[in-house]
């Protein structure tokens, strides 16, 4: 019995699988999309490279730092905060001062309608 590790199509590991059942003269049959190297502790995201017998981490900075739970918001993550609010808000006044103008365009041609102007 041998533990053996398994990645998808793509070669990003899946889990570990037990083989209970070992070939002729001590061969092992592996199943498909498995190999006996295990991935190194740490990585997020291991990829097998089958070629080269080696685990490459694929995981991008954003998915690791999604996994870290109660991190503090980073400079960067502040102003990115603060930038939309502030479209947000300018959007928002942007269609305020918009119909305000409407409703002066309709009280100038109501005044001038009744001579006023």
């Amino acid at each position: 019995m041998i533990q053996v590790y398994k990645y998808d199509d793509d070669y990003i590991f899946e889990t570990p699988v037990i083989i209970n059942e070992i070939g002729t003269d001590e061969e092992v049959n592996l199943p498909k999309n498995c190999t006996t190297i295990a991935p190194p502790d740490g990585m997020f995201k291991p990829q097998f490279h089958p070629e080269l017998n080696e685990w490459w981490e694929t995981a991008t900075e954003d998915y690791i730092l999604s996994l870290e739970p109660n991190r503090e918001p980073s400079d960067l993550d502040l102003l990115k905060q603060q930038n939309a609010l502030l479209i947000s808000q300018l959007a928002e006044t942007q269609s305020m001062a918009q119909q305000q103008a409407k409703m002066y365009a309709g009280l100038i041609l109501s005044l001038t309608q009744k001579g006023v102007v």
